[in-house]
């Protein structure tokens, strides 16, 4: 059996980051992350996922909703719960 190495870190090393405000003038607050370490593309079949955050949110908002969503769209699909009303 072959071991893999393990790395922990937080949510925001499982995925890639890019702020656009530099498109609307706006200065950047938080800085894009062109990797995921703890989730390396080899994983992921080559296919992606893009989140866009609702409106009236700052960046550092923005930044703590995207790592919420991430983490709940990982157990969701990772994990399966079982659905609700399912009665089990």
């Amino acid at each position: 059996m072959r071991r893999e190495a393990r790395r922990f870190g937080g949510v925001e090393t499982m995925f890639r980051h890019k702020n656009l405000v530099n498109a609307v003038g706006m200065a950047p607050d938080t800085h894009d992350r062109e990797t995921a370490p703890n989730w390396p593309d080899e994983l992921n079949n080559h296919q992606a996922f893009v989140f866009v955050h609702g409106y009236n949110v700052n960046q550092q908002q923005a930044r703590g909703w995207q790592a919420e969503f991430f983490k709940r769209l990982w157990w969701g699909y990772r994990w399966g719960g079982i659905p609700m009303g399912s009665g089990r």
